[in-house]
């Protein structure tokens, strides 16, 4: 998959790289807090370079934690703002989780602790440095030509090579740039909250909106970004130049409801691996369809496979693509709609065995880890392992 001249990753040099990560970042929550504590846990993720850090507020109400970090309590210097989560992605599905980051020097395989001081109580968490740090995050989404004008990608709509984006994050920074050949785009950036604005040609104007993306930590990607574009021979159309970037929108503004690739980039599990097999299988289309349910393979699951394993799916995108659809439940389907047994038949036309008593939810008997999340076209079940049975 070809992405702009700003960015290319290859599919297995990333998959490696989460699973190096998930195996060398070691995190830990916080301990319980006062009953009437609102900061509730923090996690981080520490590499040589920086760190990031996820500070969970239970009351939506309240500020944002001022957070720190260092190698003890007395030797500490402050990490940056740079997003928030909030509605059914946070923690525990209430509150804002905040997303803090900083750039720093640190020793491989040293420790430290992190403090966050919220408004009614202090929460601490310790972290371990990874021994190198993953590749920046990038903004990824493609142009299409929006034929009924709708501002969304319906099918039967052609993709648009060359139109142009801007992105820029508040301040004096943004950055301009044209989608691929295959109509592709994904800068690469630091974690933080940026504004996507589509840029028409003359000849067109653009039907999506402006919009907020939260890339959250270093290797992740916020996906499903893409631009609509109509044609309209008035239009004269727009340059990059005649848009000043907009400062970020306040935080006690909600983000849209994403869609399922936005809601996987997003996620308190990471689907790193999963989201970069989808696309190395080119199964993206598959998962920006309407009413579809995703049994979605955490990146502890692809961390269980054998090296040879994943090698050899990822020199065989065919196969690859047959082993993802067998995640794939071509209906949305929410928890109580699971009572009981059933048999779930997928894009793959294999059949997986669901059953759910007293709200457990389990997939070919193996359970659901963590709570649903509902995106705008689906339902996400988070698994710990890949499913190679229903795929045979």
């Amino acid at each position: 998959m070809a992405f702009s001249q700003l960015a290319r990753h290859g599919a297995r040099a990333l998959i490696t790289a989460v699973l190096a990560s998930s195996s060398l970042a070691v995190t830990f929550s916080t301990s319980a807090a006062p009953a009437l504590a609102n900061t509730s846990w923090v996690e981080s993720w520490a590499c040589p370079t920086s760190i990031t850090i996820y500070a969970v507020e239970d009351d939506p109400a309240l500020a944002a934690p001022r957070v720190v970090f260092g190698p003890d309590s007395a030797h500490t210097r402050e990490a940056n703002l740079v997003g928030e989560v909030s509605g059914p992605s946070v923690p525990g599905g209430k509150g804002r989780q905040f997303i803090y980051f900083a750039e720093t020097s640190l020793v491989a395989g040293g420790k430290g602790i992190v403090t966050a001081f919220g408004q009614r109580n202090e929460s601490y968490g310790s972290f371990v440095v990874a021994a190198s740090c993953d590749p920046l995050g990038s903004v990824r989404g493609i142009s299409f030509e929006d034929l009924n004008a709708n501002g969304a990608r319906d099918a039967g709509e052609p993709l648009m090579a060359g139109a142009w984006w801007k992105l820029s994050g508040g301040g004096n920074w943004s950055i301009c740039g044209y989608t691929g050949g295959d109509a592709t785009f994904g800068p690469t950036v630091k974690p933080g909250t940026y504004i996507l604005q589509p840029i028409a040609a003359p000849g067109f104007r653009a039907t999506t909106q402006e919009r907020n993306v939260l890339v959250r930590r270093l290797g992740q990607a916020s996906l499903g970004n893409d631009l609509g574009f109509v044609r309209d021979a008035k239009s004269t159309g727009d340059a990059c130049g005649q848009y000043d970037p907009k400062p970020t929108p306040p935080a006690s503004v909600a983000p849209p409801t994403p869609n399922i690739l936005g809601a996987l980039s997003t996620a308190p599990n990471t689907f790193n691996a999963f989201l970069t097999a989808v696309e190395a299988a080119g199964l993206t289309d598959a998962l920006n369809a309407a009413d579809i349910t995703i049994f979605a393979p955490t990146d502890a699951a692809f961390a269980k496979l054998p090296k040879a394993t994943l090698d050899r799916l990822l020199a065989n995108p065919a196969q690859l693509a047959r082993i993802l659809r067998s995640h794939v439940v071509p209906q949305r389907l929410a928890t109580d709609a699971l009572a009981g047994d059933h048999s779930l038949r997928t894009l793959g036309s294999f059949s997986l065995r669901a059953r759910s008593k007293a709200g457990i939810v389990k997939i070919n008997n193996l359970a659901i880890v963590g709570a649903p999340l509902t995106a705008a076209n689906g339902t996400i079940f988070p698994i710990d392992t890949v499913l190679f049975t229903a795929a045979k």
